[in-house]
């Protein structure tokens, strides 16, 4: 059985978080204190104390988790949580390597704003998933034009993707997809395919319902 690995998302997560959600000192001699005053960070994680306790976790929430040993459990996703014997537990896919899925209890979390989370869908993509974006991006862009249809990022529900494009400098007012059914499946010649008809919709001004389609094997 393929495992999913999810060590690209968790770069990217890494990444983001240490860009905009670290703290700078401000100054030389401020540096030297033992409590400088910091700057810099434009989101984060909301504490369960100011947020108003467990009950306001969500499904799908990213959390930051203290007080476990286990490094690959320093953040992950939230799935579910429950009240036991040992207090609150909170079932948690990890953000690293294959994603490994465990109950966490006598722990702190925080979740990831959420309005934030909302603008990155690729942080819970696989490896594959990425792979896929990256090949669908770049072979639509060395091998069309694409001064006034681009390629777009593409959108992943499971094992199907929904691949798109956008008229640029106002040339359509609607974006048209195509689904495929499993993305696993896809060559150079099936992307190109699927963006050439994308561009034909865009051309005859008209929004088709593309039928979805079964790569063939």
């Amino acid at each position: 059985m393929n495992r999913c690995h999810y060590d690209i998302s968790h770069q990217m997560i890494t990444d983001y978080l240490l860009q905009f959600c670290v703290s700078r000192i401000h100054g030389m001699t401020n540096a030297a204190s033992d409590k400088p005053r910091t700057f810099g960070t434009h989101t984060g994680f909301v504490s369960m104390d100011i947020a108003g306790g467990q009950d306001v976790l969500k499904k799908g929430d990213l959390l930051l988790i203290s007080g476990h040993r286990r490094l690959e459990f320093r953040m992950g996703w939230l799935k579910q949580v429950r009240v036991s014997n040992r207090g609150t537990e909170y079932l948690v896919q990890s953000t690293m390597g294959e994603g490994q899925i465990d109950w966490l209890h006598n722990v702190d979390v925080s979740f990831f704003h959420r309005p934030t989370l909302e603008q990155h869908p690729e942080w819970r993509w696989t490896n594959e998933q990425h792979q896929l974006a990256d090949h669908w991006m770049e072979t639509v862009t060395q091998c069309r034009d694409t001064r006034l249809i681009a390629p777009v990022i593409p959108c992943f529900l499971g094992d199907s993707v929904r691949l798109k494009a956008r008229g640029r400098f106002g040339i359509a007012d609607f974006m048209p997809e195509k689904l495929i059914n499993d993305f696993r499946d896809l060559t150079q010649e099936h992307l190109l395919s699927a963006y050439d008809e994308l561009c034909q919709v865009i051309h005859t001004g008209k929004v088709l319902k593309l039928a979805h389609t079964e790569v063939a094997h």
